[in-house]
């Protein structure tokens, strides 16, 4: 699978006519697997600095998984962050006065037709009816980048590319005077414990809801990947902070709570709202169980028979992602256990990836130097992958929470 390489990064920025300061982000990317490697610019989020902000913690999303890297590979969340901040100390003028041509249609330089309501809707509420006719009939009209209804319609998540705006329509001049400089604000990030079944290869992390239950929040990049897409708000009330709360999440995900057999799983019975495959995975898993929709079976149950089958632990992880099953503490703090001993990568430790044996070399940027025991052939990996292999080889040592020594600590859970 190709990931979108980031190359370069340049905010562009002006002032409307009502002396609002809009934000232009412009990226530089390539995609990992067309060749040749051509990097090409790309205007991307417009609007005011919250909306900016917004986009640039939406794409942060995308580095956890892989989905989103430099040309050397992988980029933390927190890295790409922090360069496009210090794009926006430092952004360019953009040439504002020119006409863009609006239309609606197939392509991805025109408006989005999915989007005809709103953006009509936010034409009439700027007074631009005579854009808003036009467009209805299917015709182009003009309007200056930095006029009202262009704002409007790019407030209405449209991307600046369907503006016909291009890297070129910035200069070479810093707009100095609407640089985004904030002074730092800590604050202290409040993350909720996160806790896994026990089943051999399973990823799925839980966390309690409003209600006391346990409800699937995906594996760790996608825990991480929707925590920082949701953090600009958080970043913009106290800038500065975003390290810390991603830290702070990462240190949570490192803390090896799992579900011990006392536990209940309940799962949901079909209903006529779910899709074809929810409603088969549900019966599907119900018959391996030996269980009837709904019901509630206890998590050993379930672990066992995820480990026997990952078809079995794929609907389990499957299912708890969607809200279909969840997990219930019914002695609360006594029902979990934590990690006591989490073995770490280091050089000299044999790992199991994919069906192979390697032997652990050399720590190097973002990953390991390994070697195949089988034939001694040297390979690359990166921390993920050696992380997951750590976990899969060399098991977690767990103890009852309310055994601990500091009993306070896990009732502080709840």
């Amino acid at each position: 699978m190709g990931a979108t390489i980031s190359c370069n990064k340049k905010i562009g920025a002006f002032v409307c006519s009502n002396d609002n300061r809009i934000y232009i982000m412009f990226e530089q990317t390539y995609e990992s697997n067309c060749h040749p490697h051509h990097p090409h610019w790309c205007a991307m989020q417009m609007g005011s600095l919250e909306n900016v902000m917004r986009g640039i913690f939406l794409n942060a999303s995308a580095c956890e998984g892989g989905m989103l890297k430099r040309p050397g590979g992988y980029v933390s969340p927190e890295s790409y962050i922090g360069d496009w901040l210090d794009a926006l100390a430092n952004p360019f003028v953009v040439r504002h006065d020119r006409e863009v041509p609006l239309r609606f249609g197939p392509g991805i330089y025109t408006l989005p037709s999915e989007k005809k309501e709103q953006i009509i809707a936010a034409l009439r509420e700027v007074g631009d009816d005579e854009a808003a006719e036009t467009l209805l009939k299917g015709m182009t009209i003009k309007r200056r980048l930095d006029s009202d209804s262009v704002i409007a319609i790019a407030k209405q998540n449209v991307m600046a590319w369907t503006f016909d705006v291009t890297e070129s329509d910035c200069g070479s001049l810093y707009a100095g005077n609407l640089c985004y400089r904030p002074e730092h604000a800590k604050t202290p990030a409040i993350i909720e414990p996160f806790a896994r079944l026990p089943i051999e290869g399973g990823g799925m992390l839980f966390q309690r809801d409003g209600d006391g239950l346990w409800i699937g929040k995906g594996v760790d990049y996608r825990v991480i990947g929707e925590y920082v897409k949701a953090l600009w708000s958080t970043e913009m009330a106290f800038p500065g902070s975003y390290k810390a709360s991603i830290r702070a999440l990462r240190a949570r995900l490192k803390e090896s709570i799992q579900f011990l057999p006392t536990c209940v799983v309940l799962i949901d019975d079909v209903s006529d709202s779910m899709y074809d495959y929810q409603a088969d995975s549900l019966r599907r898993l119900a018959k391996v169980l030996g269980q009837s929709l709904p019901c509630r079976i206890p998590v050993a149950d379930v672990v066992a028979a995820g480990c026997a089958d990952w078809h079995v632990r794929w609907d389990v992880e499957s299912l708890a992602e969607q809200g279909f099953l969840r997990i219930e503490t019914p002695e609360g703090a006594a029902s979990l256990a934590i990690a006591v001993s989490v073995p770490t990568a280091k050089a000299g430790m044999e790992i199991v990836h994919s069906g192979s044996a390697y032997l652990l070399d050399e720590r190097i940027s973002r990953g390991w130097r390994v070697t195949r025991r089988s034939d001694g052939t040297p390979f690359r990996m990166t921390l993920s992958q050696v992380d997951e292999a750590v976990r899969a080889t060399h098991p977690v040592q767990y103890q009852p929470m309310m055994t601990q020594a500091n009993p306070p600590v896990a009732m502080s859970l709840f």
